[in-house]
């Protein structure tokens, strides 16, 4: 500060000073920690953000571009920009558990979920905070990461599917395989499952009848009614079926196929057709279609084809079960109206196992009688 004499002149100059050294180095070491961060944001593959929780102000790194390709200059300047881009069946959770670490006592946050990207999919994320509190403990500023680990997740979430798809895949074989189910219901089940394993729109049964395939069992819709007749030379998938050879198809309109020509067609995008075995010959096929491109893999595929393969078997099985049967009655007819006494005995005990009614009528006993009784019974004493 200037001392001046009564004529204004300055005769001294007097002041104070003080040593600044650590403010000056905390300064400096705060301009180089944010120069350090930022260098690591920009190295780093990670979307990073840096919210300020009293303001709401959000930072992002060029990461937002490269892993989701949200430009910088159209995000929010506020939490907003990441808020409104959590997928609706993930945001109340996600939501739930960072204000809960910011209003508790925790020092960092993680969570996996989904994030929209600019395209509109969604990316599976690994999320981790860390908290910055004040000396009273509250949280004054938060710094993050998001890692997209849509990779793996989908492949988690494949291993995962796949492993309940094959549960319900042997829970149904051993039902299908059972007798005691009817025909038809047999074959709905079998529709029903694979509609719902492969996420197809439509999944149908259909059994070779004379020169027509009949819909047998009907899932979902773009496929054939329960009924409906389809003669073989107007199918497009029938003369690879019929020579054994699985038809998958994931972009109909590509390979020209004419979809439109019937209304079970339209708008089919992706089939996929296994054969249907009894024996050596091809009685029918399970078909499954969808209105999306590419909807079916080889995972599918290979699921598709043992269902197929136990339902073929359980075909073959009813078939002979009903040649038999029919044997089983002509022989009962045969045996129960002959006009003379016949009977069946065990060999070793000579005991009765079944009469006819002329034997009732000839030795005058019932047949529950009879049953109780052996040949033995029937002889007389002397000729036994």
């Amino acid at each position: 500060q200037a001392v001046r004499d009564a004529e204004g002149r300055i005769v001294r100059i007097q002041g104070a000073f003080q040593d600044i050294s650590a403010q000056h180095q905390a300064r400096q070491a705060r301009r180089e920690s944010e120069e350090r961060f930022h260098l690591v944001s920009r190295a780093t593959a990670d979307a990073v953000w840096d919210w300020n929780l009293h303001t709401d102000a959000m930072w992002w790194n060029e990461g937002m571009q490269t892993l989701f390709g949200v430009p910088l200059d159209q995000l929010p300047p506020d939490s907003t920009s990441w808020t409104l881009r959590l997928h609706p069946d993930d945001s109340e959770e996600v939501l739930e558990g960072i204000h809960a670490a910011i209003d508790g006592t925790a020092n960092h946050w993680s969570d996996e979920y989904r994030f929209r990207r600019q395209d509109g999919s969604y990316a599976w994320v690994l999320d981790r905070g860390f908290l910055i509190r004040d000396l009273q403990g509250k949280a004054v500023r938060m710094v993050g990461g998001m890692t997209d680990i849509s990779a793996q997740k989908l492949a988690d979430l494949d291993a995962q599917r796949d492993a309940q798809n094959h549960a319900e895949l042997l829970q149904v074989q051993q039902r299908i395989s059972s007798l005691d189910m009817p025909l038809p219901e047999v074959l709905q089940l079998v529709a029903s499952t694979v509609l719902r394993q492969t996420e197809a729109r439509g999944a149908m049964v259909e059994l070779l009848q004379g020169r027509q395939l009949v819909a047998q069992a009907s899932a979902g819709d773009h496929v054939r009614p329960v009924g409906n007749l389809l003669p073989v030379d107007q199918s497009l998938l029938w003369p690879a079926l019929s020579k054994g050879q699985t038809v998958v198809c994931n972009d109909t309109e590509a390979e020209g196929w004419d979809m439109a020509s019937m209304p079970h067609r339209h708008g089919v995008r992706s089939v996929m057709a296994v054969p249907l075995r009894s024996g050596d010959a091809i009685v029918g096929s399970l078909k499954v279609t969808s209105d999306k491109v590419n909807a079916f893999s080889r995972r599918d595929v290979a699921h598709l084809e043992i269902l197929t393969e136990s339902l073929g078997a359980m075909v073959q099985l009813r078939h002979v079960a009903g040649q038999l049967h029919a044997s089983e009655q002509q022989y009962r007819m045969l045996f129960d109206e002959h006009p003379h006494p016949m009977w069946v005995y065990d060999r070793e005990t000579l005991q009765l196992q079944a009469v006819n009614r002329s034997m009732e009528r000839h030795y005058g006993y019932t047949e529950s009688e009879l049953l109780t009784m052996s040949m033995l019974d029937l002889w007389p004493a002397d000729r036994r």
